[in-house]
């Protein structure tokens, strides 16, 4: 957003437009939110908050296996 302060300027317009500045916007506003609901996918699809594609494994690693009962569930 650093690098694109008009679309930051363009959003957040759009939220002072629909929920004010007195509150934080809810999931009730995001049908009211088009623009920031489009800035937020393509920020997501630019920079995925989590890896995509297939799992590499290094050649260092080692699976390691997990059975139910090695978990400690203390009261």
């Amino acid at each position: 957003m650093v690098l694109y302060p008009d679309i930051q300027k363009k959003a957040q317009a759009e939220i002072d437009a629909v929920v004010g500045r007195g509150r934080l916007p809810t999931f009730e506003d995001r049908p009211h939110l088009p623009y920031l609901h489009a800035v937020i996918y393509g920020l997501m699809r630019w920079y995925p908050a989590m890896p995509e594609g297939n799992h590499v494994v290094s050649y260092h690693s080692k699976p390691v296996q997990y059975k139910a009962g090695m978990a400690h569930f203390d009261k």
